[in-house]
């Protein structure tokens, strides 16, 4: 069943795609667009990749090169997991960046979540709305953590979503949309980094395996 969300804008603005974003091949050892990796009695495994970077935003990402990414604000991957079909029946991942003092998500089923930094207890604070509609704020402990050590905080049960702080200010919300397949969500935002961020080819490689996986299709 599909679900709406809303990613809302509170006192923030959105940073285009258009904007110092550009999309790769992802570079590794002797190989471009490709990341071999070779277990002993196996034949070797080749998975190409595609890394999307936003230098204004400060932000990159790495996708399995057959996702076909589309959008300017919102950036979205259509029709993936087991349901892909040459009618585009599958599911839809997307990637939304908000810059302001919090990063607030409102979904028809689940309501309205919001994480942001306490500058006074030094914090990560989520806040939802109890069963009165009243928010109730709480210590938010990340859930996982990127490749890289960014927190992430999950919200919303089976329509997961993903809310990773860049900074105290900027936020990376990552969303599935579609059945209640969310297998690719996790190891897609492990991919997320900053520009500082340097990661190994065997983990990106890592990471676009188990997406693929994911959907039931063998890398």
């Amino acid at each position: 069943m599909k679900r709406s969300l809303i990613i809302l804008p509170l006192a923030l603005a959105l940073f285009g795609a258009g904007c110092g974003a550009t999309t790769t091949p992802v570079a590794t050892p002797g190989q471009d667009q490709q990341a071999t990796s070779t277990n002993p009695g196996e034949a070797s495994t080749v998975l190409a990749m595609q890394k999307f970077t936003d230098d204004t935003f400060g932000f990159s990402f790495t996708y399995p090169a057959d996702w076909k990414l589309e959008g300017t604000n919102d950036l979205v991957f259509h029709n993936l997991g087991p349901n892909r079909s040459t009618n585009g029946a599958g599911d839809t991942l997307t990637v939304g960046r908000i810059e302001g003092t919090s990063a607030t998500v409102d979904d028809a089923a689940a309501g309205i979540s919001r994480v942001f930094f306490n500058e006074i207890t030094k914090e990560w604070m989520i806040a939802q709305n109890n069963a009165k509609g009243e928010f109730e704020s709480t210590n938010a402990k990340p859930n996982y953590t990127t490749l890289s050590g960014l927190p992430v905080f999950k919200v919303h049960g089976k329509q997961e979503t993903a809310i990773v702080p860049l900074t105290h200010k900027r936020f990376i919300v990552v969303n599935m949309n579609g059945s209640t397949w969310t297998g690719a969500l996790e190891p897609f935002v492990k991919t997320i980094r900053t520009p500082s961020d340097k990661l190994k080819a065997e983990e990106l490689s890592s990471a676009v395996k188990a997406m693929l996986e994911s959907e039931d299709i063998k890398p």
